[in-house]
C-alpha cells in the first residue's frame, strides 16, 4: 500500500511539473520546458519504480535502470523500453544547459 500511495506522490507531481512545461512552451521558455519536461518525465519513471517496489538511482540519468529492472516485469517491451530510456537520457542531457538559459 505504501508503495502505491509513494508512486502516486510522484505522478502527481509529475502532473503539476509538466502542466508548468506546458505553461512555459507556451511563452517560448525553451530552457524551462526542457527543465521541467525532465523534471516531469523523471518523476514519472520513479513514480513506476516506487509502484514496483523498485531501488532507482538517485540521479537524472536513468536510462540503463529503466532497461535493465523493467525488463524484468514485462509491463513493456524492448522498442518501448530503449525509447522511454532514450528520451529519459536525452531531456537528462539537455538539462543542465538549460540552467544557463538556452540549449543551444
Amino acid at each position: 500500500m505504501n508503495n502505491i500511495v509513494n508512486s502516486m506522490s510522484f505522478l502527481s507531481d509529475a502532473e503539476i511539473i509538466l502542466e508548468e512545461s506546458r505553461f512555459s512552451l507556451e511563452r517560448g521558455h525553451w530552457h524551462r520546458v526542457a527543465r521541467k519536461s525532465q523534471e516531469a518525465t523523471e518523476l514519472a519513471i520513479k513514480g513506476l519504480f516506487k509502484y514496483l517496489g523498485l531501488d532507482y538511482p538517485k540521479s537524472h540519468i536513468l536510462g540503463k535502470v529503466i532497461k535493465k529492472e523493467l525488463a524484468k516485469h514485462r509491463l513493456f517491451d524492448k522498442e518501448e523500453l530503449n525509447k522511454f530510456a532514450f528520451i529519459s537520457d536525452s531531456l537528462a542531457f539537455d538539462r543542465e544547459p538549460s540552467f544557463y538559459g538556452s540549449l543551444n
